[in-house]
This record gives C-alpha cells, structure tokens and sequence, in this order.
C-alpha cells in the first residue's frame, strides 16, 4: 500500500499538465505581440559592418560592432543599427549560407544653426565646403565641433570654431573692414 506521501505525489503527477514541446506553426505569432514566431531553421553566420561600436538587434540578440550574427537562413529579419549621436536605422536582410556581411551606414544626428554676419552678404564655408551667404541657417553635426569660416570683399575673414549643442543653434559675427591701403 503506499504511503501518503507517495500518493500525493502520484496524484500531484497525474494531476499536472504537461508542457508543449511541438514546435509553432510557420507563420505564427507570439500572443503578447505582433512578432511572428518563427520555426527551427538553421543559421547562418553573418557578417555585420557598420561604425565601430555600433549596437545592432534583432528579437533578444544584441551584438556590438564589430560582430557577427547567427541570423536564420533564407528567412528575411528586420535589424535595428544604434550609436550614440548618430541616427538609429533598420534594414531588412535575408541571411544565406556564405552570403554576403551586412552592412549599414549610419548618419550624424545634425542641428540646424543659424548664421548671420554684419554686415550680410558673407560666404560661409564649413570645412572646405561652400555653404551659402548670410543670412542662412546650415546643418552640421550636432555633437562636433566645426570650422567655419565668414568671407567677404573689403573684410577680415573670420574663422569659429562651433557646436550646434553648445552654441544655442546660432552664429552672429561682425565683419572687420579691411584697413585702407596708402597709396
């Protein structure tokens, strides 16, 4: 005869459901959210090339780069690329077996800034590169400093040194006229 104790576990036993180990359906999705569930498939090592340090996920998996993904073969995912200070993007891939790395560029966060001169009427360069003539507002990086540089006939050209984040989205500069010439 057994014990109490050994009948309490038996009906314990019989009274238990027994977890589901089928796998889900192709196509079905998880019911907390709208992510499809997908079904086993072997993976693929993938390849990721995007700016070092860049954060890349897909479902729970998070890699640093520079990395490589298992990512399931033949089936397209979505992965979202993050690094501070530039703008986060996703780009849907479909991994191969021996196929190519993945690779995403990333863009700078930019800021608009206001650049006015007196008088107006200047050539604004950033770097080497021409921006426009005060009054205008260009974009620039938004966490970097950067060179501008204000020329105009009969003036002193000036050069800053700016960050968008720091200078509060705007530029004034008053041009220095050039000393006359004596003859």
């Amino acid at each position: 005869m057994p014990s109490a104790r050994s009948a309490t576990v038996v009906r314990d036993a019989a009274v238990a459901p027994k977890p589901s180990v089928t796998a889900p359906a192709a196509g079905a999705r998880h019911p907390a959210s709208a992510t499809p569930v997908l079904p086993p498939a072997r993976t693929c090592p993938t390849p990721i090339e995007a700016p070092r340090g860049a954060e890349v996920t897909w479902n729970d998996m998070v890699v640093t780069v520079p990395a490589q993904m298992a990512l399931p073969c033949d089936v397209e995912v979505t992965l979202t690329f993050r690094k501070p200070h530039y703008v986060t993007a996703t780009k849907a891939v479909t991994p191969t077996a021996g196929g190519r790395p993945v690779s995403a560029r990333l863009q700078k966060v930019m800021a608009s800034m206001e650049i006015r001169s007196t008088p107006p009427g200047a050539t604004i360069s950033i770097g080497r590169r021409a921006a426009g003539v005060t009054p205008t507002t260009v974009k620039l990086p938004e966490f970097e400093t950067s060179t501008v540089t204000l020329t105009k006939g009969g003036y002193q050209p000036v050069t800053r040194r700016v960050a968008p984040s720091e200078n509060g989205g705007a530029l004034e500069v008053a041009l220095t006229p050039l000393a006359p010439t004596s003859p």
